[in-house]
C-alpha cells in the first residue's frame, strides 16, 4: 500500500468515528428530552390531582 492509500484509510476512519460520535450525542439528547417530558407529565398530573382534591 502506498502513502496515498494509507492517508485515505485514515481519513475514512476519522470520518466514520466523527459520524458515530454525532449519532451517539444525538441519541443522548433524545433520551434527555424524553426524560424531561416524562418529569413534566408527572408534575402536571400531580398539579391536577391537587386541584381536584381542593374542590
Amino acid at each position: 500500500m502506498d502513502k496515498g492509500t494509507i492517508i485515505l484509510f485514515i481519513l475514512l476512519t476519522a470520518a466514520f468515528l466523527w459520524w458515530f460520535k454525532l449519532g451517539f450525542e444525538e441519541n443522548r439528547s433524545t433520551v434527555r428530552e424524553l426524560e424531561r417530558k416524562k418529569r413534566e407529565k408527572l408534575l402536571r398530573a400531580e398539579r391536577v390531582r391537587q386541584l381536584v382534591n381542593k374542590r
